[in-house]
């Protein structure tokens, strides 16, 4: 119950963030990752968010995931 608490406490920081931080160039949503972190990385890499080597490269591009990340799947944290 933790693990929740602790998304919901950081997606609650960067909402708060983002209302001063101007638009973004770009917007990426994702849903209902269920800690399918091969299905994660495919959709970042495809989508120009992270390198081959997973690092991010997506510049001031937000990545917005709705719906449930860590449910269900093997690779919750990872993913986090």
């Amino acid at each position: 119950m933790s693990l929740i608490r602790t998304v919901i406490f950081l997606f609650a920081l960067f909402i708060g963030s983002m209302a001063h931080a101007g638009e973004p160039a770009r917007i990426v949503a994702i849903g209902d990752l269920h800690g399918d972190y091969e299905a994660y990385h495919d959709i970042a890499l495809t989508a120009g968010m992270i390198d081959e080597d997973g690092d991010w490269a997506g510049g001031d591009t937000v990545l917005v995931q709705l719906g449930d990340v860590t449910d269900r799947g093997p690779d919750s944290l990872k993913i986090i």
